[in-house]
């Protein structure tokens, strides 16, 4: 029998110790929700792990230092294999305590994974006692584990990406690669006992440790299915509050050049309007082609109130629909899939609909600071320092471009409907430091635990300074915004999906910064709030620009078509893919419609609207619900609408109005009208925080 060498248990101690530290960072990581992949961390990002790494190291060397000179002393023994059999033990202990007594599910299922190790951990160096287990072997076998380990870890990670349940099963696949190849390695020793068996000992315990790394790596070659044949792709990428006059490829102030690249290869539509100022009513009805009801005249503090009544209506959305447009495209072979910033969206009737979809929750903080991806260790270290606690607004926009990043590549041999809602430029204005051009580095939003408590300082009103100081940020936001948009679009080129993906690029409505003397949206119905960006690239579609205005109701069915889809009955809206691919045969332009439909509760200078609103050529007449004033501008010649034609031009008023009456008659305008079955205003706490946490309500 080879003597055991005190540098062997040694050995021994340290891989055990780096073993349990790395389950203890992998445990800290899944708690932290951090939406960044192991192998695309930042450099902030990786501090943490690697410090906690050396700290829980340092730790679990100690505690098992002092569990052998507790063997030593009290039970008379001073085999170095009781070193590392302390620390399985400790790891066992603390991971048996927190399934008891934690009070989280997340922490919990730490608890499991981490006592799990334990377990094997302690039968296997159990097993050290057996005469015949070499004492280098058992090193190598503990080192090839973590090894294994990190390496499985990483892999499943980079696989499981956009799996809502990452964490969980990266950490499940980790420990179970652990296990497997300390039972291997065990079951080696124990059946390999000639002479000349330590060759096919180590063999079996590396093979053991590769087995789970190289499946991760190679199975999505093997497993990613095709699609058919030569099918077309759709990315469709939506702002928040992206208002089009702002944007340099509209002529704005504010440097867009990815925008302006992506009109350089398609259309430009310069008037696309949106089918309401803020997003769930604007997104919902594009999505659906349907257009969302309206707030009944009168009661205006009731309704800003309860904005949430349009997640409420999932019957109206899906009636006489039959398959979603996510479903339809699913049903032609599409893999399908959405990641949305807003967490407005986050519902059910919609998102379900996609394969994979998720959803950021409502202003979630960014863990920046060196322990702060380490909850547990962070807690313990506040003591110490507090700049460690430090967290800033999550920066949204790079969590949903990581997830949709990765999902353009795990999808690119086969044809797929992506949908991306990036939060940006919608507050809070928090754009990364490299963006901040004009030296403001403070950030205002409309919720007030987010930074300055505007609800109350809005009431007291801004000096001109604040309201440059709000619009500057604002524009900064914007170049970020689409320098990810480049980003995406980039992403694309490299994976050589160029020629066979369609690219939609809109936004769900506008944002004001004092134009009519309100600031934000959804309190009234001007081109500052509904007037959109809208771009189309892809196979066939040459570059140039459409003057004529367009409607996002026409959205689902111009790229249902695009994707050879049955439209449905239901939508409310034409293709417009004959006026993409320059058919001359394409149908005039219609007129389009939006509805204001809920007040705003910043609205200071003048009363919220409820309304209504036609565009017609170059005209457009805007209907006041509660008081029955219209408002008709020549947006040719007054893009600002400051004045009024109605009275002048009353034979064009008219007109224009008899056509936004045959319009409302069409659906059912107001919550009023519809079936009093099909409203369930019983919104989910959750939604609700959403909507305080964006600042729709007090």
């Amino acid at each position: 029998m080879e003597r055991e060498s005190p540098r062997y248990a040694l050995a021994d101690t340290v891989c055990v110790a780096l073993q349990y530290a790395m389950g203890f960072v992998c445990l800290e990581t899944c708690l932290s929700a951090q939406p960044d992949s192991l192998i695309a961390y930042p450099a902030n990002a990786v501090r943490a792990p690697l410090a906690g790494l050396a700290i829980y190291g340092a730790l679990l060397f100690v505690l098992t230092g002092l569990g052998a000179i507790l063997l030593r002393t009290r039970w008379k023994t001073a085999r170095p294999a009781h070193v590392p059999v302390a620390g399985a033990a400790v790891a066992f202990l603390v991971g048996t305590a927190f399934v008891c007594y934690a009070p989280e599910v997340s922490f919990r299922l730490a608890g499991a994974v981490g006592g799990s190790i334990g377990v094997v951990a302690a039968l296997s160096l159990l097993a050290r006692r057996i005469p015949w287990l070499p004492g280098r072997f058992h090193s190598l076998a503990w080192a090839a584990a973590f090894l294994s380990g990190a390496l499985t870890l990483v892999a499943a990670d980079s696989l499981l990406y956009v799996h809502p349940h990452r964490w969980a099963l990266s950490l499940a696949l980790a420990a179970g690669s652990i296990t497997l190849t300390q039972l291997v390695a065990t079951a080696a020793a124990a059946c390999l006992r000639r002479r000349g068996a330590a060759v096919f000992q180590t063999a079996a315990t590396l093979l053991a440790a590769a087995i789970a790394p190289a499946g991760l790596v190679a199975f999505p070659a093997v497993a990613r299915e095709r699609g058919a044949e030569n099918a077309p792709s759709v990315l469709l990428v939506s702002g928040d509050a992206l208002r089009a006059d702002y944007c340099s490829v509209y002529g704005g102030q504010v440097p867009t050049p990815a925008l302006e690249a992506l009109a350089a290869r398609g259309i430009l539509f310069e008037r696309s309007y949106a089918l309401a100022p803020w997003t769930l009513p604007s997104l919902n009805g594009m999505f659906t082609s349907k257009y969302p009801p309206g707030f009944n005249p009168g009661g205006k503090e009731a309704q800003v109130a309860r904005p949430h009544t349009y997640t409420m209506i999932p019957a109206y959305w899906k009636e006489g629909e039959g398959l979603s447009f996510p479903k339809r495209a699913e049903a032609r072979g599409y893999v399908t899939g959405a990641f949305v910033g807003n967490p407005l969206m986050n519902q059910p009737w919609l998102l379900g609909e996609f394969n994979v979809a998720r959803v950021m929750e409502a202003h979630p903080r960014d863990r920046s600071a060196l322990f702060s991806r380490l909850p547990l260790l962070r807690g313990a270290l506040m003591w110490v320092a507090q700049s460690v606690v430090h967290e800033p607004p999550l920066d949204i926009t790079r969590w949903v471009s990581c997830y949709a990043r990765q999902f353009l590549r795990d999808n690119r041999g086969r044809p797929f409907l992506l949908w991306v809602h990036f939060l940006d430029p919608h507050s809070p204005y928090t754009p990364p430091e490299p963006y901040h051009v004009n030296g403001y580095d403070e950030y205002w939003s409309l919720a007030p635990q987010m930074g300055v408590e505007l609800f109350g300082f809005m009431a007291d009103g801004l000096t001109p300074d604040d309201k440059r100081r709000i619009q500057t940020l604002y524009e900064d936001e914007i170049r970020y915004l689409d320098d990810a948009v480049g980003r995406l679009v980039a992403e694309v080129d490299a994976l050589g999906i160029a020629d066979t993906t369609y690219i939609w690029f809109t936004a769900d409505h506008g944002e004001e910064f004092w134009d009519h003397d309100e600031w934000s949206h959804g309190q009234s119905l001007y081109e500052e709030l509904v007037r959109i960006p809208l771009i189309a690239t892809g196979p066939g579609i040459g570059p140039r620009v459409v003057p004529e205005p367009v409607s996002m109701i026409d959205a689902i069915p111009t790229l249902a078509e695009l994707l050879g889809a049955e439209p449905s009955p239901a939508w409310r809206g034409r293709s417009l893919a004959p006026l993409l691919f320059g058919d001359v045969s394409a149908p005039p332009a219609q007129p389009c419609y939006s509805q204001g439909t809920v007040g705003s509760f910043f609205a200071q200078a003048r009363a919220a609207m409820v309304g209504r609103m036609t565009v017609s050529g170059d005209y457009k007449l805007i209907r006041d619900l509660d008081t029955g004033q219209e408002e008709l501008y020549d947006l040719r010649q007054d893009p600002g609408e400051t004045q009024n034609l109605r009275d002048s031009r009353d034979a064009l008023a008219r007109d224009l109005g008899h056509g936004l009456d045959e319009w409302v008659s069409s659906f059912p305008a107001t919550f009023k009208d519809l079936d009093k079955g099909v409203i369930v205003d019983t919104p989910t706490d959750e939604m609700v925080e959403a909507f305080r946490a964006m600042g729709y309500m007090n």
